[in-house]
């Protein structure tokens, strides 16, 4: 009797624990033209979507913002947008390249969308120029990244820092600047040997350009006239015609117009002289001299 009491408590758990069939359902057959439908639904889709993007938005307006040196009128005819492009599909990468090649003062060029039809194109120019001299004696006005923007008329000279002690080779506007080499004539040594010439015009140029651009981030450029280069181991500038600024080579030219630009606040309005931030013999700090 216990025995069989036993079993029939066994039997459930025979029961629960047994392993469910697996059932295998044979693959659906693959149906090429029903995936070429569903490729054709899609393609035509999106069809649709560029075909009314193309006719229904068109650019009506175009609208120039930050543009000083040259007018929006330029921008505009630069940039090669027209009335009735596509609002969306103008090419924006080909009218940035036409407008940085056509205008020389536009630094960064942004351009937005404001529907239904309206192109907007930011402009950001190039914000201070100086004034440097070619072979013939003419004069330029350039960017401290060495971009030509313009030749200048002489009578306008006074309102731009002068560059003094390199010439321009064959300027052109839009183009970067380059030092002409000057003619030295060959010398020779006391054995009557001749010596190698070695033309610094280059060197001079690329020194002007990193003491610009220091000047400009030191945001010391206002009373700025001249910066000369002519020695290129004795760079100078001139503040105003209160101090001449010795700067010796182009080493440490950042740290050394922050010097100037901190000895300068500290000094009396009436002070004049000359600041020697060359640190020649390894010293430190601005030596102020008075004129004589």
């Amino acid at each position: 009797m216990a025995t069989q009491k036993n079993e029939r408590r066994r039997q459930p758990e025979r029961e629960t624990n047994k392993v469910p069939e697996v059932v295998y359902a044979p693959a659906k057959p693959f149906h090429r033209s029903r995936l070429l439908l569903q490729l054709l639904t899609v393609f035509a889709l999106v069809l649709a979507i560029f075909l009314g993007i193309s006719v229904f938005f068109k650019v009506d307006r175009i609208e120039v913002t930050g543009a000083q040196k040259h007018s929006a009128d330029a921008v505009a005819a630069a940039s090669g947008i027209e009335v009735g492009d596509s609002l969306f599909f103008f090419g924006r990468a080909g009218a940035y390249s036409r407008i940085k090649n056509a205008l020389a003062y536009v630094e960064h060029v942004r351009f937005g969308i404001e529907l239904p039809g309206t192109v907007k194109i930011l402009i950001e120019e190039i914000p201070v120029v100086y004034a440097i001299q070619d072979t013939t004696s003419s004069w330029w006005l350039m960017d401290s990244t060495g971009k030509i923007t313009e030749k200048s008329d002489s009578t306008a000279l006074r309102d731009y820092a002068q560059i003094t002690g390199v010439y321009l080779q064959d300027p052109q506007v839009g183009k970067t600047a380059v030092a002409a080499e000057l003619d030295v004539p060959p010398a020779v040594d006391a054995e009557g040997e001749q010596i190698p010439v070695v033309n610094y015009e280059s060197d001079k140029l690329k020194a002007a350009l990193q003491i610009l651009q220091q000047l400009e981030a030191n945001e010391i450029l206002g009373k700025v006239t001249i910066v000369d280069v002519s020695d290129h181991q004795g760079l100078s500038f001139y503040y105003s015609e209160r101090f001449q600024v010795e700067l010796g080579d182009v080493t440490q030219l950042d740290y050394k117009i922050a010097l100037v630009k901190a000895a300068i606040a500290q000094m009396g309005q009436q002070t004049t002289g000359i600041l020697d931030a060359s640190l020649k013999n390894n010293t430190e700090g601005i030596h102020y001299k008075p004129f004589t």
